[in-house]
């Protein structure tokens, strides 16, 4: 089975001490340089795919070779050597966890990028998975919150579960999180979801924010950024379904199982974005328009044909005569016998 990792490193001239420090003294290096730097790398991780960035002092190595992946650290730091006494130039690099898919690997791309900003002298590589055994605090960067905060508010729905298992991945199997630092994760993705709903112009009630409380965990967060992606959505697409809905509806009326969940079941749809996304549309809720496509069947087969008024209230999707009885003077104000009369 083949095994994925990143290797993140960041590469400048011997022209200033670590310090503790080498994200901030990167020197962006000469085309020359990068030629040398790419030759060694490509002689020690050989089987291995090196992808040179935007500036010449950064590189990401895709290892999928399970030897290379074995021996990463001796040959890195064979790499570290050649590049400090032949060239003086310093290379650092972070590593992230090996991952068993390439779909899977931009996990590993994020730990790496993580992991060399720990990187401190006397030392030249760090393993993410070294930071997890010491890691006292939760994991939410910057850069998955803004991920996070774009997935959700351009209505992306598979990308927002997947940020949500790589939350839950990196902070419930990975560390051991006491409840004070569960209470802080949760608050910070609910201020991400917050910064969605307010340039989405959703009000706070309908994002379902409101209904929060110390008992909320993960998932509950994860249900409301789900619906957010729902509400996201591009409103043509919105539109296309509820005429979905609405056609399924005027065909099955006479059903008396049909229910917002049976709908939001066959439709793959959250109920409550359901609810909201068809009274936005149609205008009004659906429990409201079962009703008037009910009654408009039972006027017209009164009209129409010779039913009798106990096999009508069923042939328009009602379990009992009384209830029928009672909606259909609502609708009307006469009983279903008066108006046949």
């Amino acid at each position: 089975a083949n095994s994925f990792a990143i290797l993140y490193c960041n590469v400048y001239l011997d022209t200033l001490e670590l310090n503790n420090d080498p994200q901030g003294m990167i020197n962006i290096l000469s085309p020359d340089y990068a030629d040398v730097i790419s030759d060694i790398l490509s002689s020690y991780f050989i089987h291995s795919y090196i992808m040179q960035g935007s500036r010449n002092s950064v590189y990401t190595i895709l290892l999928y070779d399970r030897e290379e992946l074995d021996k990463v650290e001796d040959l890195f730091s064979h790499v570290h050597t050649t590049l400090l006494q032949e060239y003086n130039i310093w290379i650092y690099g972070g590593l992230g966890c090996t991952t068993d898919t390439i779909s899977s690997v931009w996990k590993s791309y994020r730990q790496s990028k993580e992991a060399v900003k720990r990187v401190s002298s006397p030392g030249y590589l760090c393993m993410y998975r070294e930071i997890l055994k010491c890691q006292d605090s939760f994991f939410y960067p910057n850069e998955v919150a803004d991920q996070l905060y774009n997935f959700v508010k351009s209505g992306n729905f598979k990308q927002t579960k997947a940020i949500f298992n790589f939350i839950k991945d990196e902070n419930f199997k990975k560390r051991k999180l006491n409840s004070r630092q569960v209470n802080w994760l949760l608050k910070s993705i609910e201020i991400t979801l917050l910064k969605a709903v307010r340039d989405n112009d959703i009000s706070y009630d309908d994002s379902s924010l409101a209904a929060l409380s110390e008992d909320s965990t993960l998932e509950n967060y994860e249900q409301i950024a789900l619906e957010l992606c729902e509400k996201n959505k591009q409103p043509e697409n919105d539109n296309r379904l509820i005429v979905r809905i609405q056609a399924y509806i005027d065909e099955n009326y006479g059903d008396p199982s049909l229910c917002l969940s049976r709908i939001s079941d066959l439709f793959h749809i959250s109920e409550s974005y359901f609810s909201f996304l068809f009274k936005k549309t149609v205008g009004v809720n659906f429990s409201t328009y079962l009703e008037q496509v009910r009654m408009t069947q039972a006027k017209h087969l009164l009209e129409t044909t010779n039913i009798k008024i106990t096999d009508l209230y069923v042939a328009v999707g009602y379990n009992n005569l009384t209830s029928f009885r009672r909606a259909f003077k609502k609708k009307y104000g006469v009983a279903p016998n008066a108006l046949r009369e």
